[in-house]
This record gives structure tokens, C-alpha cells and sequence, in this order.
């Protein structure tokens, strides 16, 4: 019956289809063959069938041996991310092989390396690269370990591992998405900035949105290495208003007042607007 249903190249059919790409985890253990033989190849080509299944296989959560079974579909649906509303899923399940790559299981478990998902970064759309920031945004806060762990032994390698380090790769997207994630890692946020320090540019485009910067308490903790991100991503050379940096220097100050005297955030001061 589901081979009668996968193969039906009607409308019913193509319905047929979405809902059994929709369950592919349960599917590819409970009837791998069907899943390799019927229902991959349609949701692996290019016809015009083919974005639209891989967009619905996305979505959820892939189980390990489902990734080994859709890997072209994995790949492919990433390099499509730019088409659809919520690439998040998209990056995670790309991210997730990886992971375990870098953790030392290999592709074998998976059915993508890490060097497979650096390539699909990099040749990937701006929309996958500010998705995958995103991901491992949620990560950091919503992990079974502390931040600081989650940066030392999850992010920290996978980005070492896979993020494209050409700078061309790099837009306002990016450098907003690993500000606000390189503040998560807490107490390692010295060792999280140095890390992407790289990646980062001056902002030039929309707002000036630091709210995470502020929230995350960063300053209090590492004064200087705020400033020091805040000096890269809102210098001289940025071209955007900020609207939170009043109470981050202030958090700074109240760090450390000596910090006052640095001419990088007397300069940040001149330049800000305070309300109060």
C-alpha cells in the first residue's frame, strides 16, 4: 500500500508523498527498504516535486539512520534555506551530523561529515549561515550543561570545524548572530570573542539591537572584552544607531571605573544617546 501510494504520480499521490516524507524517522525504522528504494529518490530530485518534500522532511528532527538514508535531500534542502520562512530546523539538522562527527562517531552514524556540512555552509545562501547562528544560539542557552561547557566542548569545535572562515561569507547577519552568542558562553566569553573575533564586522545596516548584549550581563563580568567586541562591531567604521549602549557602558563603568579613561569608550560615549 505505501509503495502504491509513494509511486502515484497524481495530486492524491503527491499528497501521498508529504505525508509519508512527513514521518521519514519512523518510517526508516520500521521499513528502511521502502524508504531507500520509493520514497528517497523523489524527495532527493530536482523536478519540481522535489523542494517542496525536502522542505516538509526538514522540519522535524531526523533520527541518525533517516539522515543516512536522505542525505542528498539534507544537503540539497540546506542549499534551498533561503527559500523558506523558518531555515532553523533546516540548519539544525544539518548541524546535528556534524556534531557527532566532531564528537568522534565519524559519518558512519550519520551519513554527512563535518567537511561535508562546511561545504554546504559555504556554498550554502546568507539565510543558512545566520540559521546555523541562530541553532547553536539555542543551543548554548537551552543545553543539559552550563554555557560555559556547552561553548568549550559543543560550539567552539563545531564552528573550528565547519564554518567557512573566508570573510566574504560574512554580512551584518552573521556578525549580529555570533555577538549574540559568543555573550551566552559567560564566563567564557574572553576565549568565545577571541574565537569568532574573525567573523566579526562593524555593523552597517538596520538597528542596533545589543538588548542581548544588555541582558546577558557581560559587562559586569568581562568589562574589557565587551569593550573590546563593542569597539570591532560599533566603531568608528559602523554606520547604525544603538539604542542599548548607554546602559552597557554603564555596566562597564560599574565593572570597572577605571575603564573610563580607555578613549574606545570615551569615543562610544560621544556617540550615544541617552535618554535619561
Amino acid at each position: 500500500m505505501l509503495t502504491v501510494i509513494a509511486s502515484d504520480a497524481s495530486d492524491a499521490g503527491r499528497l501521498g508523498r508529504v505525508i509519508l516524507v512527513r514521518q521519514a524517522s519512523f518510517l526508516t525504522a520500521a521499513d528502511r527498504h521502502f524508504v531507500t528504494d520509493i520514497l528517497e529518490p523523489p524527495t532527493s530530485a530536482q523536478d519540481d516535486d522535489g523542494p517542496a518534500l525536502r522542505s516538509v522532511l526538514l522540519r522535524r528532527a531526523l533520527s541518525p539512520p533517516a539522515c543516512r538514508v536522505f542525505t542528498n535531500a539534507v544537503k540539497r534542502g540546506a542549499l534551498e534555506a533561503a527559500h523558506t520562512q523558518h531555515p532553523e530546523p533546516i540548519a539544525a539538522n544539518l548541524l546535528r551530523p556534524a556534531l557527532a562527527d566532531v564528537r568522534g562517531a565519524g559519518s558512519a552514524s550519520w551519513g554527512l561529515s563535518a567537511q561535508e556540512v562546511a561545504c554546504v555552509l559555504r556554498t550554502g545562501p546568507p539565510e543558512l549561515r545566520s540559521a546555523t547562528l541562530q541553532v547553536l544560539w539555542h543551543w548554548i542557552r537551552g543545553g543539559d550543561t552550563s554555557a560555559e561547557e556547552t561553548w568549550r566542548t559543543t560550539i567552539a569545535p563545531l564552528l573550528a570545524r565547519t564554518w567557512p572562515q573566508e570573510r566574504e561569507y560574512l554580512d551584518d547577519s552573521t556578525t549580529r548572530g555570533f555577538v549574540n552568542l559568543i555573550v551566552e558562553a559567560r564566563d567564557e566569553f574572553p576565549s568565545a570573542l577571541e574565537h569568532v573575533r574573525h567573523y566579526l564586522l562593524p555593523f552597517h545596516r538596520g538597528r542596533g539591537d545589543l538588548l542581548n548584549v544588555e541582558g546577558s550581563e557581560v559587562a559586569l563580568r568581562c568589562p574589557h572584552e565587551t569593550l573590546d567586541l563593542l569597539w570591532i562591531v560599533c566603531g568608528p567604521k559602523s554606520r547604525v544607531t544603538y539604542f542599548d549602549m548607554a546602559a552597557i557602558i554603564d555596566q562597564m563603568i560599574e565593572a570597572d571605573p577605571d575603564i573610563e579613561i580607555d578613549r574606545r569608550l570615551q569615543w562610544l560615549e560621544q556617540n550615544t544617546e541617552r535618554f535619561d
